[in-house]
């Protein structure tokens, strides 16, 4: 019923009908009436005790068939009263021998017919939600059916026979059976069927309980009934549960799995490093970058924790284990943005800046590490770049000052006039050179770039008819030789920024007594890609710069009487390089000078991602400077 209200009609238009009923069946007025008022008040307060107690309204779990039970055994006791009372006014010697007995029957039958119902009613409700119960296998089909054969069997045998069998219970193998691996509602129904053959066998007078009184053998038959009945409902009720206990514990696993992957996944696509230690030190758990950083053979998890590296302080000090992160996290304190500086084997120093907090429950401490090597990197060339626009910008200003001044003299002569004007243009030229290459080391790596098909002999071209038209440089007499047929591909403004640097450092530190060349040719490695050649005849290199001529305003001490510079030349080719997935290297020739091979794009398969390939003629045109 869905209200009170509807609920009180079905019951009181209920007591007529089972009033005429009980008349029918040969009952008195009064005990007929009784009845009827009986069975109003056991059916109204066991639906109000069962909503209370079994708030799904739902016989689910062996706990809500015993409350049924108890909802029943306390309804039909208020409901055995009426009859007593009615046995009373009809002058009935001993009223209250009527009680047991229909306590009994009625609890048994309200809590076996009650709990059937509610499955299947449960049952039909779910399959119009859309729940489809998965449907029976051929194998499970064959053991229903023979689990209907052997019931019939033993209930024949033991409850129909003529002659009376010692035992009535060899039939409660069967309901476990049927308990075991039928589900609850099916269970149900086949320990009311069983039943029902046993109350029939029972009141023809065959079986266990033919010796009983009629009313007594009932009595008994259907205490027998609801007892192999209970045991089929408990044992199916608890498989039910379990199965869904176990199908939840599949699911909550599958979430748990899915939510790990996922956790996995973001940790391990962090570019920071995490790592989780036991508070053992034991490794627990570690991302990729992490792995990376440390060395693949540092930890694996549950291994203590190994050292392939020397963990020092900013400053170069040994860092002291008490100062260690993880042993300060794992003794509870928390620490945040620790710069400390790891030197591998290999000699790879990393810079690491560390996060580290324990975990609730002294259950070990999470560290957090993240590289700021590049930031180093960056503060250090910030600091050199001050230290060069201190000198190499300075220098020119003071050159300015001095001789702006000196040109304010009316009496100086018109030579030594047009010398200071001279040198003041010389010191001009050097601001703007110094400002163009800090430039272009920004943009080598931050500018978006566009790739073309590049013909090397003609970009040298202009290079080299730049270079000897270009006033004021006092260039001394150099032979240029190309030799380039194979083409490159890569951004046409930052190819020719890279020619400019290479051919103009050849020049610089080549030969001054007008025998020195500068040869430009090409090749192609096993890779397929074009490798650029730049080599003079000048003074090369020191062998123990080679490696370091290509960072940052670094100089070679050899050069820094021949020329001078801004020592961003070279580091600017190399970002060059890289930008497009490529690399540069430098050896000493045999007979003196250097020779600078670039890598780079021979074909447009080889363009990193991200870098558009563009028709010759759309490509911008930047002149050379």
């Amino acid at each position: 019923s869905r209200t009170r209200r509807d609920l009180a009609v079905a019951l009181v238009a209920s007591v007529p009908i089972l009033t005429v009923v009980n008349l029918a069946t040969g009952l008195s007025p009064t005990l007929a009436l009784s009845v009827a008022l009986g069975s109003l008040a056991q059916t109204a307060l066991a639906v109000r005790l069962f909503r209370g107690l079994v708030p799904g309204l739902d016989v689910r779990t062996v706990g809500d068939y015993l409350r049924l039970g108890g909802v029943a055994l306390v309804s039909c006791s208020l409901g055995a009263l009426f009859i007593v009372a009615g046995v009373a006014l009809e002058g009935g010697a001993d009223p209250f021998s009527a009680f047991i007995p229909w306590l009994v029957r009625h609890a048994v039958s309200l809590t076996a017919l009650g709990a059937l119902g509610i499955v299947v009613a449960s049952s039909v409700t779910a399959r119009a939600r859309g729940e489809v119960t998965p449907p029976l296998t051929a194998a499970r089909r064959a053991e229903y059916a023979l689990l209907t054969v052997v019931s019939l069997v033993l209930y024949v045998l033991t409850f129909g026979a003529g002659p009376a069998l010692p035992i009535a219970y060899t039939t409660i193998p069967a309901h476990m059976w049927a308990g075991l691996r039928l589900r609850a509602g099916w269970a149900m129904l086949h320990g009311l069927a069983s039943g029902a053959f046993l109350v029939l066998f029972t009141l023809a007078g065959r079986g266990p309980f033919q010796d009983l009184g009629p009313g007594v053998a009932a009595y008994v038959a259907q205490s027998f009934m609801f007892i192999a009945f209970s045991l089929s409902a408990v044992l199916a009720l608890s498989m039910d549960e379990r199965r869904r206990l176990i199908a939840r514990l599949y699911r909550a696993n599958e979430e748990a799995k899915a939510a790990a992957d996922l956790r996995d996944l973001v940790i391990g696509r962090m570019n920071d490093g995490v790592l989780v230690a036991g508070p053992d030190r034991r490794l627990i758990f570690q991302n990729a970058t992490s792995e990376r950083w440390l060395g693949h053979g540092t930890a694996r998890p549950g291994e203590v924790w190994k050292r392939d590296y020397e963990v020092t302080t900013p400053e170069g000090q040994p860092l002291a284990e008490a100062d260690n992160p993880l042993t300060l996290a794992l003794e509870g304190t928390v620490t945040e943005r620790m710069d400390l500086n790891l030197t591998h084997r290999s000699g790879e120093v990393m810079h690491l800046s560390v996060d580290a907090m324990p975990l609730p429950g002294e259950r070990g401490a999470v560290v957090v590490t993240r590289n700021v090597t590049d930031e180093r990197v960056h503060q250090r060339d910030l600091g050199r770049f001050a230290s060069v626009v201190a000198h190499d910008l300075l220098t020119p200003l003071t050159v300015f000052d001095g001789w702006l001044e000196l040109l304010e003299d009316p009496d100086l002569p018109a030579a030594e006039r047009q010398a200071s004007i001279g040198r003041l243009q010389h010191a001009s030229l050097r601001m703007r050179t110094l400002i163009r290459n800090l430039l272009a080391y920004s943009l080598a790596k931050e500018e978006r770039l566009t790739a073309t098909r590049i013909d090397v002999p003609r970009v040298m071209e202009g290079i080299v008819d730049l270079r000897t038209a270009l006033p004021g440089t006092q260039l001394p007499a150099m032979r240029f030789e190309v030799r380039a047929p194979h083409p490159v591909y890569a951004d046409e403004r930052l190819f020719l920024q890279l020619m400019e640097n290479l051919v103009g450092n050849a020049v610089k530190y080549g030969r001054t007594d007008g025998t020195g060349e500068v040869v430009v040719e090409t090749t192609v490695d096993t890779a397929g890609r074009t490798l650029v050649h730049v080599r003079d005849n000048g003074i090369g290199i020191p062998e123990g710069d080679l490696q370091r001529v290509f960072e940052e305003f670094h100089r070679s001490e050899n050069g820094l009487g021949q020329a001078t510079g801004t020592g961003l030349g070279l580091a600017i080719c190399r970002r060059i390089a890289e930008s497009h997935g490529g690399s540069i290297s430098v050896r000493n020739v045999e007979h003196g000078g250097a020779e600078f091979t670039v890598s780079l794009p021979g074909a447009p398969d080889q363009l990193p991602r991200g870098i558009p390939l563009v028709a010759a003629d759309d490509a911008p045109r930047i002149p050379a400077q």
